[in-house]
């Protein structure tokens, strides 16, 4: 009988290939149980770090990393479990993620293991993502079921064994017979194959003591704690050499089942009385309050021991709770509600269940809880449990917003006049989820109210949600104001979370204003935040406000370097508006560098729907040649414009709207757009979202494509001292090519024309803004006539102009060429006239076009 590799040998091979090679990969081996996907990973030997996950629902999140942290080699690679403690904070579980495998990274085993998969919880699936992502160590993931995420991850699917692997594992002794036998009564399933080769009965032959040892071991779990059972040395020694149980020698208090289906043979063949009896027994000498619940939910026959179980369930939820690990929690609730009787406790049940929901992140599965409670409170006439109902997810935007409102329709019909911190509660609910739904003018009036009576309650949860409310629904462009005032008013409530807003609210309201001091400091005091609570979707704000600063300066490079950073933290976020963001500013940073850049992301389709982002993209479809599909993404914005909800990202989205508008000439739409943003024309385009100059300016390119010259110059005059006031040099390039542009389109003077190109080309020259360059300089060859120019010139004159465009003086051309210095002053006034230029510097211009030397 041959215990090789029958039948596995190419996969065998692909894994000590990608071993050898000392590349990344992640490979999933999947099969159904028994299929040999352990015993095909065993060929990964040496210092390879090697985890599981089990079955048992107490087992903790991050189990089979921790299993594997906990590991000897992982040990002597300087690893530890402790890189999986988590903070009692919001984001503390993404913290965790990046830290172990950084850690794990940096470490650089050989490879990862990690078994049973199909079990694992979604913390370590996270982790696993995480970490695959990376794509620099070798992770072989086994899983009955395919996992999802795990992009570009070779699948090694193994198939039962055919007859001819049969033959070969039974050896050349077995005849036709007996294989046939084997095959049929196993299904080809590699481990079946194996036990029908060695006995027909595993348990046969055991003793007695081997024999409750495994009965106890069945019902304890995938692994067994031995000193739980007061295991008999003997009989674990007996289990072990008949190859049921496996001895770990890293940890020598446990030992685990060879495999699942033996151990699933255990227990299906226990009486019922005696698994109840045992499963009670177990959740008495347990200490873990999981493996304590799992154990009681097992044991329930009667009111008493249902109640038993139903505290077990509360208190593993609680455990679970402690450690971030919100999905667990949720788990345990849910086990415990089909136990209740009383309809009060259901109900206090369901909305623990939402709570748990909304915290992992599954808020459409916890508005579902909060509508079921909602549904049973109102029927037993619970008012608290309705109103709790409606205020359990907050914070919260997208498909789940309808639900919402319902459930705060429903509460504020039982508060009625009440004046309470939990009144001002729904009602700051009820206005922020109105204005998501775009319902502004029911949503202003009760923003306003939930903050009066949030400030009467002196409640600062109240306070903090009625200021989010009002923030959210005063997003207009002349909100701005107020916008600082709610930002202010959120950082004095001395909670992290709300500082971290009224920061990112006064940036952005201080950009729109053009205060750069003021958005300095607040960069200053949200950093240091940031760097003590660690949350990764606050390091995402900080990084993302930190890329718009330097963009506005025309530091492109350290807003690359900032944009990769953010990228790789919304990358690994649930958050639909942080993905599609990555690319949105990917592509701005194109349009001012013209670095290549995707035409499309599959962020994309995250964004899909949402103005802004189908307007960013519009303008980068239009830059980068595609200009029928930037025509549909007009015809998609055109007819939402006048309609559009005046929140945050109106403005842009109208200014964005009314360029793609003026380059396919759909002046019904540019001049909407005109009308829409003229109110705000002293005001600027730039925030966190993204830097689009001061609104002057855009409002003068609207102009002048209008034909309203006189009206597009004094919007671009504006639009000049504004971009120069606050240092914002690469809106100050682009205004000064939309006044030449302008000045053209009015048949204004060439020669001023090319004066503020030529500003433009300094500019756009030193910050790298290659497609600004591309057009001013084709712009000045328009007005100055370089292709026809070089012919007009004289020999003389050529090389003149030659010497001019190096710098040289009249003198030093005259020391060179040995002319008088008055011929060369009437040769230099004669190219200028010909060439329609005002002084040297253009000259200057005009020569590195043309290609001349002196």
């Amino acid at each position: 009988m041959d215990d090789g590799f029958v039948g596995r040998r190419r996969e065998r091979d692909l894994l000590l290939g990608l071993r050898d090679s000392g590349r990344g990969a992640t490979v999933v081996v999947l099969g159904e149980a028994g299929i040999g996907k352990s015993r095909l990973v065993e060929v990964l030997d040496g210092p390879v770090l090697v985890g599981r996950a089990v079955a048992d629902e107490g087992a903790p999140a991050f189990w089979p990393w921790t299993r594997l942290l906990s590991g000897p080699h992982a040990v002597a690679l300087g690893l530890g479990p402790g890189l999986l403690s988590v903070d009692p904070e919001p984001s503390a579980r993404f913290q965790a993620i990046a830290r172990c495998a950084d850690a794990v990274v940096a470490a650089r085993p050989e490879a990862l293991v990690l078994e049973d998969f199909h079990w694992a919880d979604d913390a370590s699936l996270r982790l696993l993502r995480y970490l695959c992502a990376e794509g620099r160590l070798l992770v072989v993931v086994t899983s009955r079921t395919p996992l999802d995420g795990l992009s570009g991850a070779h699948e090694l699917r193994l198939e039962p064994f055919g007859r001819d692997e049969v033959a070969e594992y039974l050896g050349p002794d077995a005849d036709e017979d007996r294989v046939t036998s084997v095959l049929r009564a196993s299904g080809g399933i590699p481990l079946y194959v194996r036990e029908k080769a060695r006995a027909p009965h595993r348990f046969a032959g055991l003793g007695a003591e081997c024999g409750r040892l495994l009965d106890g071991a069945a019902v304890f779990g995938e692994e067994v704690d031995l000193a739980v059972l007061r295991a008999d040395r003997a009989a674990v020694a007996e289990a072990v050499r008949a190859g049921i149980l496996v001895d770990d020698p890293s940890a020598p208090g446990t030992v685990r089942w060879s495999h699942a289906l033996i151990r699933d043979a255990r227990y299906d063949g226990l009486a019922r009385d005696e698994r109840i009896e045992w499963h009670r027994r177990l959740a008495e000498a347990v200490e873990s309050a999981p493996d304590r619940a799992r154990h009681r939910l097992r044991a329930v026959v009667d009111a008493d021991s249902r109640a038993t179980a139903v505290l077990a369930c509360r208190e593993a939820a609680a455990d679970a709770e402690e450690r971030q690990a919100f999905d667990d929690a949720a788990d345990w609730l849910k086990r415990a509600l089909p136990l209740l009787d009383d309809d009060g406790d259901r109900t206090t049940c369901l909305l623990s269940v939402a709570e748990s929901l909304r915290r992992a992140g599954k808020v459409t599965e916890s508005v579902e809880h909060c509508v079921a409670a909602a549904d049973l409170a109102e029927r037993t006439g619970d008012h608290d449990a309705l109103v709790r109902a409606a205020v359990v997810v907050r914070d919260v935007q997208g498909p789940v917003s309808p639900a919402i409102a319902l459930l705060c329709e429903r509460a504020r019909a039982v508060l009625g006049d009440e004046d309470s911190a939990r009144h001002a509660l729904v009602l700051a609910q009820h206005a922020a989820t109105l204005g998501d739904l775009t319902d502004f003018g029911r949503a202003r009036p009760l923003s306003v109210r939930a903050l009066a009576m949030a400030e009467r309650s002196g409640d600062p949860d109240a306070l903090r949600h009625a200021i989010n409310a009002r923030h959210l629904i005063a997003a207009r462009p002349v909100d701005v104001s107020e916008q600082l005032r709610l930002g202010a008013r959120m950082i004095a409530l001395g909670s992290p979370e709300a500082a971290l807003w009224g920061h990112l609210w006064r940036i952005d309201a201080a950009m729109s204003l053009g205060a750069t001091a003021e958005v300095d400091a607040q960069l200053i005091h949200l950093e240091a935040l940031v760097d003590r609570l660690g949350w990764a979707l606050a390091r995402w704000h900080l990084l993302r406000a930190k890329a718009s600063r330097a963009v506005l300066v025309g530091r492109f490079a350290e807003a690359e370097r900032l944009a990769d950073e953010f990228g790789a933290v919304s990358a690994r976020t649930e958050d639909v508006s942080a993905k599609a963001f990555s690319p949105a500013f990917r592509w701005q940073l194109a349009r001012w560098t013209g670095q290549p850049c995707e035409v499309d992301s599959p962020a994309l389709a995250a964004g899909e729907g949402i103005p802004i982002i189908m307007a960013v993209h519009g303008i980068h479809l239009l830059r980068s040649g595609c200009r029928d599909r930037a025509r549909l993404r007009l015809r998609q914005l055109a007819p939402l414009l006048a309609d559009l909800p005046v929140d945050g990202r109106w403005l842009g989205t109208v200014l964005i709207t009314g360029l793609l508008a003026a380059a396919f000439d759909d002046r019904a739409t540019l001049e909407l757009a005109y009308d829409l943003t003229a109110p705000h024309a002293a005001h600027y385009a730039n925030a966190l979202t993204g830097i689009e100059g001061s609104i002057s300016r855009a409002l003068g390119e609207f102009a002048t494509a209008l034909g309203r010259h006189d009206i597009a110059m004094a919007h671009l005059r504006d639009a000049l001292a504004m971009e120069r006031r606050i240092g914002a040099l690469p809106c100050l390039a682009l205004a000064h090519l939309a006044t030449a542009k302008a000045l053209v389109a009015a048949s204004g003077p060439a020669a001023r024309a090319v004066e503020h190109l030529d500003d433009c080309l300094h500019l756009s020259r030193q910050l790298g803004m290659a497609p600004t360059t591309a057009e001013a300089t084709a712009l000045v060859d328009e007005l100055t006539g370089v292709r026809g120019g070089v012919a007009s010139l004289t020999a003389r004159e050529r090389e003149i102009a030659g010497l001019v465009g190096e710098g040289l003086s009249n003198r030093a051309v005259a020391d060179r060429l040995v002319l008088s210095e008055r011929t060369v002053e009437s040769h230099v006034r004669n190219l200028l006239a010909k060439l329609g230029l005002v002084n040297r510097t253009q000259v200057a211009t005009w020569v590195a076009r043309a290609g001349l030397r002196g």
